[in-house]
């Protein structure tokens, strides 16, 4: 392949790449402000890890974290509004340690949403490129997309089995990583948030945020399918446009 061909296939891989992190940062944003995550899936987590039916064992899952259901319900509204950035209020079951991760949480949780904004974007100009590359003679279009579109996918999908098959030590890592004062590391006796979230609910979350993720990046490919479209047509236009005079 000549060196267009080669800017091409890695345009394309950038681009599925960009378009799938988008997507999945963008769903880490919408689980993250979802009141249902610090209710009723809370709840539903906490039963799974004491191997309890939710419902029929709603005390013993009550007694576990230590609210009762409607006060766990305006938790929930209460986390949700802070997340959301319309309150600066939160909960007075939490401690300052727990109130200070919620601050950290919520500014990461933001900078996800414009993170997924700019790669959304990056995609969109990168398309706009490679329709440009499409239209020079010689240009290896078919050839080119087909090796850059297998390169992303081996990328994330080579990323996506490992924290699949290491999903703790993932999450462990992720938290060092982003938390580096360690308020991340709670204690059940005196911290409620962890006794509200267990690992349980985070594996519920991934498996929401990985089918949201799905759905809109295949939206967000058929959007940029026709945005290709319609600049290799504007292009091809403009190319033989007849000049003036």
């Amino acid at each position: 392949m000549n060196g267009r061909s080669i800017l091409m296939g890695a345009g394309m891989a950038l681009i599925l790449i960009a378009v799938i992190l988008s997507a999945f940062l963008n769903a880490i944003h919408a689980e993250a402000l979802r009141p249902e995550l610090y209710d009723a899936d809370s709840r539903v987590a906490v039963a799974a890890m004491l191997g309890v039916d939710p419902v029929r064992d709603a005390e013993a899952v009550t007694a576990y974290i230590g609210m009762k259901e409607e006060e766990q319900r305006r938790f929930a509204e209460t986390v949700t509004a802070y997340m959301r950035g319309k309150s600066e209020t939160l909960p007075p079951q939490l401690n300052e340690k727990e109130q200070v991760h919620f601050g950290d949480v919520r500014q990461l949780i933001q900078l996800a949403g414009r993170v997924s904004s700019i790669l959304l974007g990056l995609a969109a100009l990168l398309t706009v490129f490679g329709a440009w590359l499409a239209e020079h003679p010689g240009t290896k279009t078919g050839r080119a997309l087909a090796i850059g579109a297998a390169l992303g996918l081996a990328v994330l999908v080579g990323s996506g089995l490992w924290v699949a098959t290491h999903f703790e030590t993932a999450f462990i890592g992720m938290h060092r990583l982003i938390f580096p004062n360690n308020l991340w590391l709670m204690n059940p006796e005196t911290d409620i948030c962890i006794r509200m979230m267990p690992t349980e609910l985070f594996q519920g979350a991934a498996v929401r945020c990985l089918i949201r993720t799905a759905w809109q990046s295949a939206l967000i490919a058929a959007l940029l399918g026709i945005l290709t479209i319609f600049m290799r047509r504007l292009i091809k236009k403009w190319v033989n446009a007849p000049i003036p005079g």
